[in-house]
């Protein structure tokens, strides 16, 4: 009799055991950090390239910003290439030269910045319009793919090896929002109302949508059409400020997000239920921070909505509301029988607090 073998629970997030200080939260969202490659014991010099090329290509925190606009490049490649095809450019030059008129290597890093970034532009838009944008296999029979589908898999599984996402790297090559015609918008509005309003009510609607697509209908669909071109989402900046924020109707208790534990057969199910939920939250916000969050559907998602989750507060204004995000907080908020609570979720040199110690914090 064979035992089928379970499938290993992949945990979704770093092992992290600190809470982030200002530094280390601006070196790993903006710098490259060496120490995980000094601290390594190198034993050999076999053993010291391969930790060199682990290093390089794998290890290190890259800039989050830097990363999110040239995957599946990484950075060091990137900056490898960059200034390799300089110093070819200068190889007539003496150093003495080069101090003596610096100038000299701006033209040949200029041309190199060009040259690089466009075989990686080029790259990233062959994945846009190709890769994330084919959707074949979603009508095809999973046991008889066409060629086309077959093609994507085997590029799909060269990306996630070669260059496994992080959290947010594929956002900016999802694809665009599309645009539909005018006709087709006003059409499918009007459709919609008819059994919404009177018989009157609707004659006249349809009076003025024709109105509308003959007039000024025509100039907003051209301001559409350009938005779309030039941005991935051309709805959702005036959607969050002219409906969303500017919205003067109250806002429901349960926009926001929070835990709720009403299970347990005594006090002590709770505060255990309690900690955990307050250490497993307290990873998850760091790491998706750090962006170390397990990419969803191994980038074919888009994950712009995570950073609304945590550290975040709309802010009431007068006439219009905004979103401020602000940096990981070391507390969280705890609410029993009406009282509010703040909870300490690591200790004053930043060490985050097991489950066992937040239990005896509740």
């Amino acid at each position: 009799m064979t035992v089928k073998k379970e499938k290993k629970f992949k945990w979704p997030y770093p092992k992290i055991d600190h809470f982030p200080g200002r530094f280390e939260r601006f070196r790993y969202r903006t710098y490259v950090s060496f120490q995980n490659f000094f601290l390594q014991p190198i034993k050999s010099r076999h053993c010291h390239f391969r930790c060199l090329i682990n290093l390089l290509f794998y290890k290190l925190p890259f800039q989050n910003w830097f990363e999110n606009r040239l995957w599946p490049i990484r950075p060091i490649p990137f900056l490898a290439l960059i200034t390799t095809a300089t110093g070819y450019q200068l190889k007539d030059y003496s150093v003495k030269n080069i101090q003596e008129n610096f100038q000299i290597v701006l033209r040949p890093l200029a041309i190199s910045i060009g040259s690089v970034y466009a075989s990686v532009f080029i790259l990233r838009h062959f994945l846009k319009y190709f890769y994330f944008s084919y959707k074949g296999f979603l009508k095809e029979n999973a046991k008889k793919p066409s060629y086309l589908t077959m093609a994507w898999g085997v590029l799909r599984n060269i990306l996630l090896k070669t260059a496994p996402p992080q959290l947010s790297s594929c956002d900016l090559l999802l694809p665009n929002l599309p645009l539909p015609s005018l006709t087709d918008t006003v059409e499918g509005y009007v459709e919609s109302m008819r059994h919404v309003l009177s018989e009157d009510e609707y004659v006249k609607l349809v009076k003025n949508s024709n109105k509308f697509v003959a007039s000024e209908g025509r100039i907003l669909q051209l301001v559409a059409w350009i938005l779309h071109k030039f941005q991935d989402n051309y709805v959702t900046a005036f959607w969050e400020k002219y409906i969303y924020y500017s919205g003067r109707y109250s806002l429901a208790i349960n926009s926001s997000i929070a835990q709720c534990v009403m299970y347990g057969e005594n006090d002590l199910t709770q505060v255990y239920q309690v900690a955990r939920l307050l250490y497993i939250e307290t990873l998850a916000n760091l790491s998706l921070d750090r962006q170390k969050y397990m990419a969803v559907g191994d980038g074919l998602l888009s994950t712009r909505h995570y950073r609304n989750i945590y550290n975040g507060c709309r802010v009431p204004g007068k006439e219009c509301d905004h979103f401020q995000w602000n940096p990981p907080s070391r507390h969280a908020l705890l609410v029993h029988k009406g009282t509010w609570y703040k909870v300490d979720t690591c200790d004053e040199n930043g060490k985050l607090y097991s489950v066992d110690q937040l239990a005896k914090l509740v």
